[in-house]
């Protein structure tokens, strides 16, 4: 397995998107799946500062394990937590996309009551 094939795996792991992923590592849109060698210094040091419970050894050469020992994330209620925050990061996008579909329909409730009130002029 190359490295193209473990940045596949950690990013399954993770439950991430690779679009997503590429985002969170500054990397452009396509990125891994244009990769022929690796990553160079820059783009690899971008994925390590994303995911530092990554282990570079294992991304780089398949040495050990995916990710490194006693690495522990905290939530954002600051309780240590084992594993990712990828659901804290997908309840922050729910949340924003919840709050952008009630202004769009706060928005088109005031068109329909002022289109309603044309009607009613109209009518009257």
């Amino acid at each position: 397995m190359g490295i193209k094939e473990r940045t596949y795996k950690f990013i399954d792991f993770k439950g991430l998107s690779v679009k997503r992923f590429e985002e969170l590592c500054n990397l452009s849109n396509g990125y891994i799946s244009s990769m022929r060698k690796g990553f160079g210094e820059e783009k690899l040091n971008n994925v390590l500062n994303a995911f530092p419970e990554l282990n570079r050894e294992w991304l780089l050469y398949g040495e050990g394990e995916m990710l490194r020992g006693g690495v522990i994330q905290q939530n954002q209620n600051g309780d240590n937590i084992h594993g990712d925050s990828v659901h804290v990061q997908n309840s922050n996008e729910l949340v924003n996309v919840l709050k952008t579909q009630s202004e769009q329909l706060s928005k088109s409730q005031e068109q329909i009551d002022r289109l309603l009130a044309i009607i009613e002029k109209m009518q009257g």
